[in-house]
């Protein structure tokens, strides 16, 4: 089944907001088919990667690392 919307996420240097709301998408109780997450860091200088992993068993998850460019590259990404 495809989800039914995607929901974007552009982080840069900031984990403990980032913990947060994965947590709070960890919580909600809808089938996990119907949503989709993509995460994708700017070029932190202390990527997330490890506090993504602990997420990817729990939520539909695709991380993407990208050179720092700015939150419109990054959304355009």
């Amino acid at each position: 089944m495809s989800p039914r919307f995607s929901v974007l996420i552009p982080t840069y240097e900031r984990p403990l907001i980032l913990q947060g709301l994965l947590d709070a998408w960890a919580a909600i109780e809808e089938p996990r088919a119907g949503f989709e997450i993509v995460l994708v860091d700017d070029g932190s200088s202390a990527p997330p990667t490890e506090l993504v992993e602990t997420y990817t068993s729990k939520l539909p998850l695709t991380f993407l690392r990208l050179p720092h460019a700015g939150v419109s590259a990054t959304r355009q990404a």
